[in-house]
């Protein structure tokens, strides 16, 4: 009786450890490099364009380690890179403080999400497909 009760008590230690873990692997509003989510991660979506004579490049980043998306992008500083929904509304929005590679926070919610940029002298954006 006491070996039945011991295997079950180490059973649920197990059961609430492996959860706990699961639930720490989906990162949300994180930075992507400074939780290691950069390492297993791989582009779903891209694009590029020129616009005022600046190429401009745009990915989404998924980690599956993370269960989580980001936008990565190659734009001028000033420019807006965030995450956007099928309904528009806009996510982890950050402005590019230099010229070069910027990304986004991570978001590990479910939908169909587009990474997307917006050039400070155009209006029109440009989103990964």
């Amino acid at each position: 009786m006491k070996k039945a009760l011991l295997a079950v008590g180490l059973l649920s230690i197990l059961a609430t450890s492996f959860a706990a873990v699961s639930s720490v692997n989906a990162q949300d509003a994180g930075d992507p490099v400074k939780r290691g989510c950069d390492r297993d991660a791989r582009t779903i979506a891209s694009n590029s364009a020129w616009v005022k004579g600046y190429e401009l490049k745009v990915e989404m980043r998924w980690s599956p380690r993370c269960q989580a998306r980001w936008v990565k992008a190659f734009i001028p500083k000033d420019t807006r890179l965030y995450i956007k929904d099928k309904f528009g509304r806009r996510y982890t929005t950050y402005v590019a403080q230099v010229n070069g590679w910027n990304y986004s926070n991570m978001v590990n919610a479910r939908g169909t999400f587009q990474g997307c940029v917006q050039h400070p002298g155009d209006p029109r954006e440009m989103c990964a497909r």
